[in-house]
């Protein structure tokens, strides 16, 4: 499954607003695992945890692709990825480039 952040708007800035998301794009889906293409958004460090926590502890997907996210987001992806012991199911691809 491939979840476009930038059709739900340009800013996720909280966990309900994660919950709001990623809830909608799984009423009917039985995943195994998702893509989450984060180019040309902002994510807040609670709303990639929200995400996360949904996505992985939840609905206990295998692997979880964080694909596009600019440096700061990719790293607090990376980071939180580890710290909840979801290392092995979360991939943060190269992050976007930072405009000038």
């Amino acid at each position: 499954m491939n979840i476009v952040l930038s059709k739900h708007g340009r800013t996720f800035a909280s966990r309900p607003r994660a919950r709001e998301v990623f809830g909608e794009a799984f009423t009917s889906s039985h995943a195994a695992s998702v893509t989450i293409d984060a180019s040309d958004v902002y994510m807040s460090p609670s709303f990639i945890a929200e995400v996360l926590v949904m996505l992985v502890k939840e609905r206990g997907l295998k692997r979880v692709v964080v694909r596009g996210a600019r440096e700061h987001p990719a790293q607090v992806a990376q980071h939180l990825a580890e710290k909840f012991g979801f290392a092995d199911r979360v991939e943060v691809e190269q992050p976007a480039l930072p405009t000038t």
